[in-house]
Order: C-alpha cells, then structure tokens, then sequence
C-alpha cells in the first residue's frame, strides 16, 4: 500500500469511529452514548499517545492494537445502542452530549496528526499485520 493511502486509511478508521459513534450525560436521555463516547475517547487518548511514544515500528504496531482492541470492546456496546446511534447522525449534537463530542473532535484531530507516524514504519510487516487487523475491526463497526 503507497504511503498516501496508508495515512488516507488510518484518518479514514478516525472519522468512521467518530461518525458511529457521534452523540451522551449522566442521568440524561443520552447517558449511555455518552459513556460510549467517554470510552471513545479514552481509547483515542491511549492511542494517540502511544504513537507519540513510539520510536519503532513495533511500538507503532503496539499502539495500532491499543486501537483496534479498544473498538472491538466497544462494538458490542454499539450494536446494544445501534437505534439512538443511528437517530442521533439525523440530528445536531444533543446539549448534554456538546462537551464530550468536543473532547472527542479533539482527541480525534490529536489522534490524526500523531498516526501520521504510521507513515515511517508502513512497510513494516508487524504494522502491516496491525493495520490489516484495525481494518477488520472497522469493518464490523461499519455494519452495526
């Protein structure tokens, strides 16, 4: 894979998670999705930093898993919520959801400009592997 699709790939993987799961407080109507949405971005925040971390290729396939392991916990918790997921991508964000999507476009951009690393260790075959692996998991996001 050229190096260009490689970082089109992994902000693509950012924006879907993003979109899935857009929209949740605490005793509110919308508590659950914001839960989902806390757990989003603290797998965004534990990505993103340990690609800033990494100084290898093995370190930037560990961090690619960290990834691809947090969404697949989730999934389960998506498919649960799928309906008010699906109602909220036809609304504006919800006001008790704001401050959690904010943090989340954050992290997201953060999460953009540190997987540009991915780029130097693209061709190697343990990135290789954990992107072909994130790529499954998305796909099974994408069809909740």
């Amino acid at each position: 894979m050229c190096k260009s699709k490689g970082l089109a790939f992994w902000m693509a993987g950012a924006l879907i998670l993003g979109t899935v799961a857009c929209g949740g407080s605490g005793d509110g109507k919308y508590a659950a999705i914001k839960n989902l949405m806390s757990e989003q971005v603290k797998i965004f925040e534990k990505t993103t930093s340990a690609l800033n971390k990494a100084d290898n290729a093995e370190e930037v396939a560990a961090a690619i898993d960290l990834w691809s392991d947090g969404v697949a916990a989730l999934i389960p918790k998506l498919k649960e919520h799928a309906q008010v997921l699906s109602d909220l991508k036809e609304m504006e964000t919800p006001l008790e959801l704001q401050a959690v999507n904010t943090q989340r476009e954050r992290v997201m951009r953060e999460m953009g400009e540190a997987g540009a690393k991915i780029q130097t260790y693209i061709d190697d075959p343990k990135v290789q592997a954990a992107r072909e692996k994130l790529a499954k998991v998305m796909e099974e996001m994408e069809k909740i």
